[in-house]
């Protein structure tokens, strides 16, 4: 019992190094975010959180703009997520028993729908055309309608266009609502910091412990103060979002498409919170056993212990932490040459090449952290 205490304690301290990478990602120090994901490197098999690392390292590629190796990475993460779909009884039992990251994280539906679509544009990056095409069809013919991305489809539908597809291509933008764009440029701006996840103990959870003893002792049961600290549950926690501004030539421009990353997580966090909370109310109930059919004698003893294992215990916080809050998608007709683009209060200069298709990728972390990647001619 002691040694269960005392890992669970540990375990909770740790700091995951994917969120270190995240705030290097976000300061622009591409190299030390991708030495903090080493363990990516793992076979999926040695680590339950490979697709985690994975999809973050592929994160710091791609903004770091080595596109081929963010393709190979978002490839692994997509394997990895696919290795891990089902939870082994193990897993199941040491979910129950301990709390639930001993499982592996598997990327819920619509941070997989975000890797095919970083996955998709590192291909354009790199002039595959029929890749990334072929990357967000699947997502089409395969994602459940209700995790569809608006994003893929966008993508999807511009490249249709651009073949030459125009009716399937107009029946995609009716899908999204938006009529049929026109121009030479893809415009991606990923703004703010996608909402991070903390452990907190749920307020009726302790009310409805207290409610349990109190009837326990009506029926001469001893009662345990482990019970009364409640079951976490993962709350989700916004920070600032940058505001859509965004000129271009001094020329004010609203997007044709905007995908609410925070949002989709919401939604994720919702749905899944009664599964969330099944488990952690079997947990605290078991734990509770155990205290109850210790003997009579050693039951504070095993209260003490069972009371440091509920305060040890997190909700499981893991996410995709190197996600903006959201992507706002821009398709725009600009002549080649020299452009003046203005975020917030800076302003940067991109070379748009005669050709039929550039992409410009803005990263706006917070107001005054910006940087572009732009497409190599």
């Amino acid at each position: 019992m002691i040694y269960i205490c005392l890992f669970l304690f540990l375990f909770s301290c740790s700091v995951p190094y994917y969120q270190e990478a995240a705030t290097k990602l976000r300061e622009g120090h591409f190299q030390d975010a991708e030495k903090k994901l080493a363990k990516a490197d793992l076979p999926y098999t040695q680590t339950n959180e490979a697709a985690l690392f994975l999809l973050s390292r592929a994160m710091v590629y791609f903004q770091s703009g080595d596109y081929q190796r963010s393709c190979r990475d978002f490839e692994k993460a997509l394997d990895a997520s696919d290795y891990y779909q089902q939870n082994s009884p193990i897993e199941i039992a040491g979910q129950t028993l301990l709390q639930d990251d001993i499982g592996a994280y598997v990327p819920p539906p619509f941070e997989q729908a975000l890797a095919r679509f970083y996955q998709a544009l590192s291909f354009l990056h790199q002039g595959q055309e029929n890749n990334a095409a072929a990357t967000v069809y699947y997502l089409e013919n395969h994602l459940h309608p209700k995790d569809q991305n608006p994003l893929t489809s966008f993508l999807l539908a511009t490249l249709l266009q651009k073949r030459g597809d125009c009716s399937n291509a107009r029946i995609l933008y009716s899908r999204l609502k938006i009529e049929p764009p026109r121009g030479n440029v893809l415009l991606v701006h990923h703004r703010g910091i996608a909402p991070h996840k903390k452990s907190e103990m749920a307020a009726p959870s302790i009310l409805s412990a207290a409610l349990l003893e109190k009837i326990l002792q009506m029926n001469d049961v001893q009662p345990a103060l482990s019970t009364l600290t409640g079951v976490p549950i993962p709350v989700l926690y916004h920070p600032t979002r940058p505001p859509q501004t965004l000129k271009i030539d001094h020329k004010l421009h609203q997007p044709a498409l905007i995908y609410d990353i925070s949002q989709a997580a919401e939604n994720h966090l919702e749905a899944e919170m009664p599964w969330t909370a099944a488990r952690a109310a079997a947990r605290m109930l078991l734990r509770r056993g155990v205290v109850a059919s210790t003997k009579k004698d050693y039951q504070p003893l095993a209260d003490i212990a069972m009371l440091i294992s509920n305060i040890a215990t997190q909700a499981d916080t893991r996410s995709w932490a190197m996600l903006p809050s959201c992507i706002d998608l821009y398709h725009l007709d600009l002549q080649p040459g020299q452009h003046q683009i203005q975020v917030g209060r800076q302003t940067y200069t991109i070379t748009i090449q005669p050709k039929e298709l550039n992409i410009v990728e803005i990263f706006q972390p917070s107001s005054e952290n910006i940087f572009i990647t732009q497409e190599t001619s």
